[in-house]
């Protein structure tokens, strides 16, 4: 069985690499689920409807010039693409690269408690299909 720590993946936002700023990623693919029963069914049936998918992220706080602070900031109300690979290697089969475009809702350019880490994490709508390369 084969398994994958992810320690050095390639996550780009709005054509700038901030992968070394984030330390938490989720991509959240899902549909509606749409009940399709009629009369005269012993058991629903479901079909999938629309998909609703969403991107976490947790970012280490860096104001930086063109680091998280200043990539994020002008893009909150407004959309944006991602890319996302599991590693830094070529797109391939076994390293494919997810990219879509999301709203960014929300940012949270200071969220931090005293003696720790600034870090800023958010949720956002991926707007669109995901789409996966493998080449």
């Amino acid at each position: 069985m084969g398994s994958l720590i992810l320690t050095q993946p390639a996550i780009i936002i709005n054509s700038v690499d901030l992968t070394t700023h984030i330390d938490q990623i989720t991509i959240e693919q899902s549909y509606a689920d749409v009940d399709v029963s009629t009369f005269g069914t012993t058991s629903k049936l479901h079909l999938a409807g629309l998909s609703d998918n969403k991107f976490t992220i947790a970012f280490l706080q860096d104001f930086a010039n063109g680091s998280v602070d200043q990539t994020i900031f002008p893009l909150v109300g407004g959309t944006t693409s991602v890319s996302v690979k599991p590693t830094t290697n070529a797109t391939s089969s076994t390293n494919p690269a997810y990219t879509f475009t999301v709203v960014v809702l929300d940012w949270k350019p200071i969220d931090a408690t005293v003696g720790a880490v600034s870090k800023s994490a958010a949720t956002w709508p991926i707007t669109g299909n995901v789409t996966r390369a493998t080449s």
